[in-house]
């Protein structure tokens, strides 16, 4: 357990946290590399998504209602910590990028990733209400 960062703060950041270490453990089982046809690296991940998704949704659902959210509630807490999600992503590219003279293959997977996830946060949530304003 790494607590150099912890502090108090928005729990959005700490459910965001765990979204992305599982996302990144995906990305990192990739090939990713320029030998590849972008489009084989999501099927010769040694940890397919769909292994995460259980994972993350069991998480999800007992972190919210442990807390006993409402439905709006839990929809903002899910948006914002998608959100942060995708911020961590690129703290962990950043992270992995420290002794690398080069932009690796898995960082930029992360980085892409990441872009999405703030970019179409409804594609990851997978529900067809509106983004919180």
């Amino acid at each position: 357990m790494d607590w150099e960062l912890a502090t108090i703060g928005d729990p959005g950041w700490d459910v965001g946290s765990i979204f992305a270490d599982y996302l990144s453990y995906w990305v990192f089982s990739m090939p990713i590399s320029g030998d590849a046809d972008p489009g084989d690296f999501v099927k010769l991940a040694q940890w397919p998504l769909t292994r995460m998704q259980p994972a993350i949704d069991a998480f999800w659902q007992a972190y919210a209602n442990g807390l006993g959210l409402d439905r709006a509630a839990r929809q903002e807490r899910l948006w914002r910590s998608v959100s942060y999600a995708g911020g961590r992503l690129v703290q962990t590219a950043f992270e992995h990028l420290q002794n690398s003279n080069f932009l690796t293959g898995p960082a930029v997977g992360l980085l892409q990733l990441s872009f999405n996830m703030m970019r179409r946060p409804s594609d990851v949530i997978c529900i067809e209400t509106p983004s919180p304003t």
